[in-house]
């Protein structure tokens, strides 16, 4: 049990000299790294201020009431297009009514005998 007790004392020790080297090497990285982040942080705080760029918050309530909309366009949309279909059927249905009712009368008044 001791000598179970020292080996898993050794992976304490080496896991915290991991951390600690990761952190070391993040702390370096940053060094190098962190002027960069303060001035683009500059940048965009003077296009703030100059009116360049401009937050935009988005709330709860508005995302809801945009997702409404959205459904009640598509839900229109819907609409459109089957009262459009149910004009072009109709329209279609009178068509061919028409194209077909002249031949029926044509072919019923030649069979009628001629009178002078």
């Amino acid at each position: 049990e001791l000598l179970r007790f020292n080996e898993a004392g050794v992976e304490v020790l080496v896991k915290d000299a991991r951390k600690r080297w990761d952190r070391q090497s993040r702390a370096f990285y940053n060094v190098f790294r962190q002027p960069d982040r303060v001035e683009k942080l500059a940048q965009i705080i003077e296009r703030l201020e100059q009116g360049d760029l401009k937050l935009r918050v988005r709330a709860l309530e508005s995302e809801r009431s945009f997702q409404r909309v959205a459904a009640v366009q598509k839900t229109i949309g819907y609409g459109v297009a089957a009262g459009s279909l149910v004009n072009l059927a109709t329209i279609l249905h009178l068509n061919s009514i028409r194209v077909s009712f002249p031949k029926k009368l044509h072919s019923s008044f030649r069979k009628l005998p001629a009178q002078n």
